[in-house]
């Protein structure tokens, strides 16, 4: 096999796991999360707790909204339509707290 075809590997494998990741962050919470990800044993558990808290929460929107991102701090969006355009990156700040 060539080196293309390793990489192209990784990448299924890769995309796999976090297709299967991504489906258990939305059926359960971190905490249960992190175990589902430590049980793959490919990470320490320190750093699965660390994955679990930093990725996203994806949930299907309702109406207008097609998606509901929760993530955990500010955040950097661009976007890119169908040709192949990149909008430009918005700055997207968690307001700071109530007082």
């Amino acid at each position: 096999m060539e080196i293309g075809g390793f990489l192209a590997l990784g990448r299924l494998v890769l995309g796999s796991l976090l297709v299967v990741a991504g489906l258990a962050t939305l059926r359960s919470g971190q905490a249960r999360f992190s175990r589902r990800i430590y049980a793959y044993e490919l990470i320490p558990r320190r750093a699965a707790w660390v994955l679990a808290r930093a990725t996203p929460n994806v949930k299907p929107g309702h109406g207008a909204i097609d998606w509901i991102i929760t993530l955990n701090g500010d955040a950097i969006v661009t976007a890119v339509d169908a040709s192949g355009n990149v909008s430009a990156p918005s700055s997207c700040k968690v307001p700071p707290p109530p007082k």
